[in-house]
């Protein structure tokens, strides 16, 4: 998860069950607002394995930085716009 001011940006992998029943509660929960979907689909390897929920790992915090803004880059412009750190 990244966060930057009241916007977060989450990146959900693991089986397709879980993920979807990770965002169904998601968008459920009164607390999230505008919930929008950048991309789906499937990996091979988990990208984001060592992450916890807390934010960017200590260790590698360019890596990490590089790997979303990457997943964005497909991103609509409006989207993009909110997460100017990630640029």
């Amino acid at each position: 998860m990244w966060a930057e001011g009241d916007r977060y940006l989450q990146y959900l992998e693991g089986p397709r069950d879980s993920v979807e029943n990770t965002f169904e509660r998601i968008t459920k929960d009164a607390r999230h607002e505008k919930v929008t979907v950048i991309n789906t689909g499937e990996q091979e390897v988990r990208l984001f394995g060592e992450w916890a929920m807390a934010g960017l790992p200590g260790e590698a915090p360019r890596d990490a930085r590089s790997r979303l803004s990457s997943m964005l880059h497909n991103a609509p412009k409006d989207i993009l716009e909110l997460f100017p750190g990630l640029e």
